[in-house]
Parts: structure tokens; sequence; C-alpha cells
């Protein structure tokens, strides 16, 4: 097996006596970024000894389901497919890649499945994944293996909620030592020690205009290190994947990169490129960086590690980010230190913000999958829906946090009660709008935006999807944002008959417009470094 860089990969002591000891169990791997739990993954699937049973990949967001996709049919060809919502390819292959929601949905009743739920601690911070994660794990069938992998999780208290969840044993394999170890930097680099010894580094912040503005001084201070063969690849690479960015480009062909949640899938795609050419001196990314992407760098550098209105970040996005800093075979060592500017959030001191995270504990693991609004318009029960909380939550809830969910069910309930009598005033449909607001109940929409759509449908019989994709055009502030809103809108429009959408194609045009690849991942196959 070899890996992005094609370098032959050689298993580690720790990684041969977890395989002997979890070949046909289900296991969690607790070991940190860098350490090679996917190496196990792939050794426990059984990828190259047999295909007589379905092996899963779920990935917390749809760029790790589509890198991973790629990753395996450059290993194994046709026998790979995807699933995630926005990009469907060989559904009945033996290997699949999917998000969540899908395994959740499709997947978990299935007997005979091998299942990789790669970066499990997602779940304990996104509330709104939580319940995916939760009833796709509760919903595994018996005599399929679940193998959970996650880098900053407490580990034994995890290890019984998912046993819990569940509901068979599973193994827990601790791996606390990187083989790139990482050294804590005591001070701010100088600007010279920063391009000569610490490069390629990776600087977070976490907010647009911190990200852009540190972009530009870097790009100042690093002027003239990019040689002019190296910019001249560059180049080549924009070309091919299709970069008309200015600002992008001009920071690239300086040796800085910029990442953010706002950039294209394409755009992104080209800065991972660069980054493993070994293109770059520096990324100034958000912590859209910091879920898995496979980003080589020597060094961290926390230029921000406090959030303008939710304060200080968690020890555990704190060793996640951390973590990207060094990378086997590429580096000895990592290098993980702060960076003082002008972007600090105001009242905190990032020097001070650092040197308490290192010490800091890790925050207790808390799971709370939100109630599901669908769930109850189709004559679930709120008390039911509540007990169904409670049993997927981690630890128990508390009687204060029912109540808040039963408020914050009760209030939706209302809103949509609201509507249906003003409906039914105006032209006696509302209980055509409670129909079709239980039959297209859109969990990733607002209850407003769900309400103003059935109600389109119950006044006009179809959403004109132009006048979505105007409307969305007009809301949102970057391509970046619209291709978002526009993945979306398409999967909501999946939901619907075909009779109810006019001009449906149109979304689809819209999206290749502005990211030719985002649809078509395999587009890039041929841009790729194989595995």
């Amino acid at each position: 097996m070899r890996n992005l860089y094609g370098k032959k990969i050689d298993l580690y002591p720790w990684q041969e006596e977890a395989l002997a000891r979890i070949r046909d169990r289900s296991a969690l791997i607790a070991a940190p970024t860098g350490s090679g739990k996917t190496v196990v993954a792939y050794r426990w699937a059984e990828l190259w000894e047999a295909r007589n049973r379905r092996v899963i990949f779920t990935a917390p967001i749809k760029a790790l389901s589509n890198e991973r996709y790629l990753e395996l049919r450059a290993l194994f060809g046709d026998a790979v497919g995807i699933l995630t919502g926005d990009v469907k390819r060989n559904p009945e292959a033996p290997l699949l890649c999917m998000t969540q929601e899908v395994y959740a949905n499709r997947f978990c009743g299935l007997p005979q499945q091998r299942v990789i739920v790669d970066e499990i601690h997602y779940m304990v911070h996104n509330s709104d994944r939580a319940r995916a994660y939760a009833e796709g794990i509760a919903g595994t069938h018996p005599e399929s293996e679940l193998l959970f992998l996650s880098a900053t999780v407490d580990a034994r208290r995890f290890l019984s909620y998912l046993s819990r969840l569940a509901a068979r044993p599973i193994e827990l394999v601790e791996q606390s030592r990187r083989p790139v170890p990482i050294h804590y930097l005591d001070r701010q680099p100088s600007t010279r020690k920063l391009w000569e010894e610490l490069s390629p580094v990776l600087l977070f912040v976490f907010s647009y205009k911190g990200v852009m503005g540190l972009a530009g001084e870097l790009y100042q201070a690093a002027h003239g290190r990019i040689r002019p063969p190296e910019r001249e690849r560059i180049r080549e690479l924009a070309k091919r994947y299709r970069i008309d960015r200015p600002d992008l480009l001009r920071l690239a062909t300086g040796g800085v990169a910029i990442y953010h949640g706002t950039l294209l899938y394409k755009e992104k795609l080209f800065i991972e490129r660069l980054a493993r050419e070994n293109l770059l001196l520096a990324v100034v990314a958000t912590d859209a960086l910091s879920l898995g992407i496979n980003l080589p760098v020597k060094t961290v550098l926390f230029a921000q590690l406090a959030r303008y209105i939710s304060g200080p970040i968690a020890k555990t996005e704190f060793l996640q980010m951390s973590g990207r800093a060094g990378r086997p075979n590429l580096q000895e060592a990592g290098y993980v230190g702060f960076l003082e500017t002008r972007f600090e959030a105001r009242g905190f001191v990032t020097e001070r913000l650092f040197r308490t995270l290192k010490k800091k504990a890790l925050e207790p693991l808390r799971v709370r999958p939100l109630p599901s609004i669908k769930q109850i318009l189709n004559q679930t029960p709120i008390e039911e829906e509540l007990k169904r909380l409670a049993t997927l939550s981690f630890p128990p809830l508390h009687p204060q946090e029912l109540f808040g969910f039963q408020r914050m069910v009760e209030i939706s309930m209302d809103e949509i009660e609201r509507n249906c009598r003003m409906l039914q005033r105006r032209a006696r449909a509302g209980d055509r709008l409670l129909e079709i607001l239980r039959r297209i109940y859109f969990d990733e929409f607002s209850v407003s935006e769900n309400l103003s759509l059935a109600k389109t449908l119950v006044l006009e019989g179809k959403i004109d999807a132009r006048q979505e994709i105007r409307r969305i055009r007009e809301r949102v502030r970057s391509e970046g944002e619209a291709l978002k809103e526009l993945l979306q809108f398409r999967r909501f429009l999946h939901t619907l008959d075909p009779e109810e959408v006019a001009s449906a194609d149109s979304v689809e045009q819209a999206i290749i417009s502005l990211d030719e690849f985002v649809l078509h991942p395999e587009a890039l196959e041929g841009s790729r470094l194989q595995v």
C-alpha cells in the first residue's frame, strides 16, 4: 500500500498489534492525527483480501467523502462508489463512501457490512449532525461491524457511550504517541525563522477578514521566495483546476494560500494540490481546515485562539488543529506555536490563551442531538421524541435541558400552526399546507424556509427553481456561499415530485457555472496525486 505521495507504507508495531486485536470486532481507535489510523482501517476492512461484503466509509463533510472516494478509486477502480446527497456514483459498489446521513437513512440496517466512521468526535461538537451519527450507530445491524476513528476524544468515556448506543461490545485501541513528534514553541517565531525553518506553515484565524488580512501581510513578507519555475507550475495547476479568482491566484503565486468555508470546492482542491506539491510557504485558514483534510505542513501557528462571538476555542479543537503539524515520511517533527497579530478577537491575548490551552484538560464529553420537527409533524408525540433524544444523548439530559428542547419544539409548532390558520383564512388551504409540510419538510432548512416553500406549493402548485436561484444570488455575499445554498436547494428538490418543480435543470446549470467539479469529483482524477 502507498500513501498520497507514492511512498510505500510499512505498519508500525502499534498498528500490527491493533489489527491482531480487532480483526473481527467492532472497535474505537483513538490516536493522534498522522499516527496511521486510516491504514489500520483499510486493513481491518480487508479491502485487498475479499469482496464478499460491503465496506462503508462515512465522513462528517462531503469534501472528505470525495477525497476518500478518489483515493480508493486509484486503488480499486470501479469497485468504489460514492453517495453524499450531492454526488451519486456506482451505488451498488462493494466499497462505498458516504456522509453519515446517507448511512443512517439507507444502509445502517443492512447485515454483513464493515463500517468505518471517520472523525467520530464530530458528533460531540456539532449538535445539528449528532442525530444522524447517533441513529446510524444505534440502527447498525447486529451482523455488521463498526470501526470508529478519532484523534481528540475522551476515549474511555466515549467507549461506554458508543457501546451502549451500538448495543455491542467495542474494543478500545489507544495510541498516544505520534510517529512525527510535535514540539510547542515557547515564543513567537521571527520572520526569518518562519520562512527558513518552520515552513510550510498553517496559520489559523476565525474570520474571513482575518484570513485575507493576514494572508496579504504574509504575501508581502514572503516576496521573492517563490522561484519562477514554481510560479509557472502554480499557474499551470490553476488552469487545470479552472481557477479564475484574482486574489487567490495572486497570493498563491507568491507562496501564500487562503482556505475558508466560502471557497468553491475546486478552489479548495487547488490549494490542497499546491500544498501536496510543496509549492506553498504558508496557508492561512479558518477551522474549515481542521477536519481531516490532508494538507502536509511542518508548523501550525495560531493567529487567533478566540472567536469574536463564542470566545476561546475548546481544548479538543486546539488539539484537532495542532494535529495538522508534521506528517510521516515528509517531516521529522511538527511544530505548534502562536503569532500575535492585529486580528485577535477583542479582549483575548493569543499568547496567553495558547499557554492556557496547552495545559488545559479535555472538556467533558457531551453529545446532544436535536429534536426532529419532521418526526413530530408526522405524528410522533413530543413526549416520545424527547424520550428518543434522552436515549441518544450523553451524559443523560438534565430536566432543564429537556424543558429547553420541549420549548424549542413548541415554538416551531406554534409558528407552523399560526401559518396554517392564516392560510386557512386567506385561501381555505391550512389543512393543505400541513399536509404538504409533512411530506416535504427538509431538516437542512429552518422552519420559516420550510413554510415558505410549502406555501408556494399550496398557492402556486409549483416551485420555480429560477426564482429561488435569483433569491439565493441576491441574499449571499460570495460565490462559495451561493454554491452551498444551491447544493442544499438541489438536495431539497430531489425530495419533491417532478411535477412540483419548474425549471429544475436550471439549478444544476447554476451549480456547474460556479464549480464544474463539485458534482463530478471524478473529473479531477487525472489532476490528483495517486495513492
